[in-house]
């Protein structure tokens, strides 16, 4: 289990992202990458394009 706060948790091997509002959500990637809408993730060693939408190495 990982922890995003006190009241918070993920699954194991996953990542805890905070969207614009606040609002926690789990990425399905270990180290990921948490994109700025909130919404999306990508895996370790790529980052969000900046519509949030794309993965870049």
């Amino acid at each position: 289990v990982v922890y995003c706060n006190a009241r918070t948790t993920c699954p194991s091997r996953t990542t805890c992202c905070r969207s614009p509002f606040g609002v926690w959500y789990c990425c399905p990637f270990l180290m990921g990458q948490c994109c700025r809408d909130g919404r999306h993730c990508c895996r370790h060693g790529y980052r969000c394009d900046s519509t949030s939408t794309l993965c870049l190495r």
